[in-house]
């Protein structure tokens, strides 16, 4: 994984709408699992790939909410010192929308996906107390927004460029949308219990 690195430090994401259109957020998630996995006696050359991605993050301008959530993890996974993590921290408080939410910027409207990622950004990568007030609008804005079913709803934003199968999953054409923002709402949610 770690040769996959690009010169300029981030990893490269594939650019699907509401999932997986964040080089930041990829780039976090990827130096999750190197971070995880990585052999104990080689941990000099990761600290040469996490200072490559922390530079490139601390040099790139987020777009999105889930820019600033991949910059807050990548911070905490890669090192980032304490003051650059309350920086991140801050910004990605501040796109907090008045719904409680926050939301893509292909969209007006706060989303699972974009809270649930910003919620567990803010409780994993910052320590944010699950009491805080802000993250409680968040979780108020997750469970009032879901589905009876348990599920979350989000459209596809992307064009139809691949036949469309359906994998039993609630939400019909929009279900590989609406899967992600389940899972992210979930793991958001799960980071607000004792």
């Amino acid at each position: 994984m770690a040769r996959l690195q690009l010169p300029d430090g981030r990893f490269n994401s594939i650019r699907r709408g509401i999932m997986e259109h964040s080089d930041l957020m990829t780039t976090a998630l990827t130096f999750g699992v190197l971070n995880a996995y990585w052999p104990a006696d080689k941990k000099d050359e990761l600290k040469a790939v996490a200072a490559k991605a922390k530079h490139w993050a601390l040099s790139t301008e987020p777009l999105c909410a889930e820019d600033l959530a991949g910059r807050l993890l990548l911070l905490s996974e890669a090192g980032g010192s304490a003051q650059e993590i309350q920086a991140a921290t801050v910004r990605l408080r501040q796109a907090q929308r008045s719904d409680g939410g926050w939301g893509c910027r292909e969209r007006q409207v706060s989303d699972s996906y974009t809270t649930g990622v910003s919620l567990y950004a803010l409780r994993k990568g910052a320590g944010v107390a699950r009491t805080d007030p802000q993250l409680k609008r968040a979780a108020a804005f997750l469970i009032r927004t879901q589905e009876d079913d348990g599920s979350w709803y989000e459209p596809k934003l992307t064009p139809a460029y691949n036949n469309h199968f359906d994998a039993s999953f609630p939400h019909g054409y929009d279900q590989f949308a609406s899967f992600a923002g389940t899972c992210w709402a979930t793991l958001g949610l799960l980071t607000m219990t004792p």
